[in-house]
Order: C-alpha cells, then sequence, then structure tokens
C-alpha cells in the first residue's frame, strides 16, 4: 500500500511497484524536464499552509537507508531570521571564495548561489545521525 495525495485528499493505493502507467510515467518526465535550479525570480506572494503541508509529507516520505529519514525540516518565515541565516551564508560563501585563485575566485563571487532573502519561505533541511 501506498498513500498518494489528490487535491488535498490522502488517497491509499495498491501499487506494482515496478510499475508506472502511462500518465504516471508522463508526469515524472514533465517533472524531471521542466526542474530547473531557481535561486532568484521567486513569487513574493506566501506559499499557501495546505500546499506546504503537500510538501512536507511528501518530503517526509523520501527515501532513506533502512527508512531511518534522518532529517528534520525547520520552516523560516520570519525575515529577521532569514537575515541571520543570510549573514552566514555570506561568511560561508566568502571563506569558500577566497579558496580559489584570483580569477576563478572572481568568477565563483559572480554566481547566485542562494535566495534566503528573496524568497517568501525557507526550508532548512537538517541530518539527525542519532537516527
Amino acid at each position: 500500500m501506498i498513500f498518494s495525495i489528490q487535491g488535498n485528499q490522502v488517497e491509499e493505493q495498491t501499487f506494482n511497484s515496478h510499475y508506472f502507467n502511462k500518465s504516471e510515467r508522463d508526469g515524472l518526465y514533465k517533472t524531471i524536464f521542466n526542474r530547473r535550479d531557481v535561486r532568484s525570480q521567486f513569487k513574493t506572494d506566501a506559499i499557501p499552509d495546505d500546499v506546504l503541508s503537500r510538501i512536507l509529507y511528501a518530503a517526509h516520505h523520501a527515501p532513506s537507508v533502512g527508512f531511518m529519514q534522518p532529517w528534520n525540516f525547520l520552516i523560516i518565515k520570519d525575515q529577521a531570521v532569514k537575515s541571520a541565516v543570510h549573514k552566514g551564508f555570506k561568511k560561508a560563501n566568502d571563506a569558500a571564495a577566497d579558496m580559489f585563485e584570483p580569477e576563478k575566485s572572481k568568477l565563483y563571487r559572480k554566481l547566485k548561489l542562494e535566495g534566503i532573502l528573496e524568497s517568501p519561505i525557507n526550508i532548512c533541511i537538517t541530518c539527525d545521525r542519532s537516527r
């Protein structure tokens, strides 16, 4: 048995784990082919709680060795907390840039590696090694 999310409803389904029907395959490939690494151009409106709940529900069911699920999800909406996180990022990012030779460091510093302040919500994923 698995559980799937249809709209706001969680549905129990039986399935053959080695087979996706055409619609499921199409959805999977569409997701893979349309995935982009986005660190800017975020929508500014808040993410509805029901959408966030569905995302976290799915994330909690991601595979892990022995289904240990060693992660915790921290939801950050407060701008002051985001600013503190961003300050830590900047410090670590500057240290990383300084490890390169000058030309590569200059290129590295041009990369957009985060969207901490611009995004309406941050999700920090941590690993609990005791699990």
